[in-house]
């Protein structure tokens, strides 16, 4: 035999489960020490309750709380199912006791109207939601109902359940905000490890007694462990010393050809140009992009290399390897370059200017590359 606890629930299972004595009780402050033991339960009370069940603690505690009186002499039916109306009965009980220390209710014809008035009073339910309070409930049905029943102030997160963190429970499905409420306060675990939650199939007796008395009792709340962080442990691609020391030296040679490119371009100014005459301009600009052609060579030896390898991740400038950005800078410098094969006398300050943007942005990248070679 079992002592009592201190806090639990007086609220009754009617229909598929058995009304159990409720004393009526002079209205209190709200709270959960509204909830007082009212039973005692026996070993053997219910003959299909296996002691080892993973349901059998949460059966013994809803009895105690004056929850269940079981489905028939000595049985519990621990596999059936409860109607709409019982989960509104169970609901309304929960909030009535909550908030005036009394679950008593006087029932009418039919015997679930009293709840599903007091429901849609106290916005438990809204009107029209439920047409039919004689089916057997899904369990997102039992849990939307169940999730008004206590102020959500009690209901306090336990467990980091991130939307669409439920697999079967995605942002914008029905009840999925009740859903979640209850998993972050440790009332609903999910059907398997993954969590999964099944809102479709119906709920059975097990496991209404397990989260009903979760609801009354905050110390019976479940915490999920969450489940560690596993390191990546795939290896990260990487190169050789042999190979990274040759991909820096043709890098650090691209590189001086660009700059040998940028520091042609800058020897002349248009004061120059107007007594040297629009041929040599063109010419010396001509000279100048050819240092990009120069700079595409080298990366393409280094190249050779990369690519050879596999792709070596990175974060920087937006690309994702190594050799996708070596890739850039090689086609910027050789850009430069075929852009100015064909310029004529009248449009040589236009490359002048383009041209050395697209020297500055391959410096950069170029920089970039350096940086993370010396970091391998």
């Amino acid at each position: 035999m079992k002592g009592k606890r201190t806090s639990v629930l007086a609220a009754v299972l009617v229909c598929g489960m058995c009304l159990g004595a409720v004393s009526p009780a002079a209205l209190a402050a709200e709270g959960m020490e509204n909830f007082q033991t009212s039973e005692v339960y026996q070993a053997g009370l219910f003959t299909d309750v296996a002691a080892g069940a993973w349901y059998a603690q949460s059966v013994e505690t809803a009895y105690e709380l004056g929850l269940v009186k079981g489905s028939g002499v000595g049985t519990f039916s621990p596999e059936g199912s409860i109607t709409v109306g019982s989960a509104l009965a169970l609901a309304c009980r929960l909030h009535s006791i909550y908030y005036t220390g009394s679950g008593t209710f006087q029932q009418g014809s039919p015997w679930y109207q009293v709840y599903v008035d007091y429901a849609i009073r106290n916005g438990i339910i809204t009107q029209g939601q439920f047409s039919d309070y004689n089916a057997n409930a899904t369990r997102q049905e039992f849990a939307c109902i169940l999730a008004h029943a206590l102020p959500e102030s009690v209901l306090g997160e336990i467990n980091q359940v991130p939307d669409n963190s439920i697999p079967d429970v995605s942002v914008g499905a029905n009840g999925w905000e009740e859903i979640y409420r209850l998993y972050r306060a440790g009332v609903l675990t999910g059907s398997d490890s993954a969590g999964t939650f099944a809102p479709g199939s119906t709920i059975d007796r097990a496991s209404v007694a397990a989260i009903v008395s979760r609801m009354a009792v905050p110390s019976l709340r479940v915490t999920v462990q969450q489940p560690a962080q596993q390191p990546d442990e795939t290896p990260v691609p990487t190169l050789s010393e042999a190979d990274r020391n040759a991909v820096m030296g043709y890098v650090a040679d691209a590189l001086e050809y660009v700059h040998q490119g940028q520091q042609g371009y800058g020897e002349y100014t248009m004061d120059q140009y107007d007594f040297m005459g629009d041929r040599l301009a063109v010419l010396n600009v001509k000279n100048a992009a050819n240092c990009g052609g120069l700079a595409a060579l080298s990366l393409d030896s280094a190249l050779e290399i990369l690519d050879l390898q596999d792709p070596i991740p990175i974060t920087e400038s937006g690309y994702t390897s190594l050799q996708e950005l070596t890739h850039a800078a090689r086609e910027e410098v050789w850009q430069v370059m075929l852009d100015c094969e064909d310029i004529t006398e009248s449009d040589w300050v236009l490359h002048l200017v383009e041209g050395n943007k697209a020297m500055a942005s391959a410096e950069g990248k170029l920089q970039t590359i350096q940086q993370i070679l010396s970091e391998l």
